[in-house]
């Protein structure tokens, strides 16, 4: 599975008195890969400090899984996109 780099822009909107976020991926960049045959959650958690080869902190990042990726967001960014595990791909 691969292990993407994303690059996003933010669009907000007006929804009554609050202001709702999205993103959408301009670009994305393959950086890496992962061996794993069954991706959980909880395992991409573990795969994405094995990747940055540290641990990350929880409270400012959170996994959100699209179907298709399991995305790390920035948490305190307005759920910014930053990393992705692609397991919706059969290309490797």
């Amino acid at each position: 599975m691969n292990i993407l780099s994303i690059d996003a822009w933010c669009e907000t909107e007006q929804d009554g008195d609050e202001e709702v976020v999205h993103w959408t991926w301009n670009t994305w960049t393959k950086v890496g890969t992962t061996e794993l045959l069954v991706l959980t959650k909880e395992r991409a958690k573990i795969e994405f400090e094995l990747h940055f080869g540290r641990a990350l902190d929880w409270e400012k990042y959170s996994i959100e899984d699209d179907q298709y990726n399991y995305v790390l967001v920035d948490v305190l960014n307005n759920d910014r996109p930053l990393f992705a595990i692609e397991y919706g791909s059969t290309e490797g």
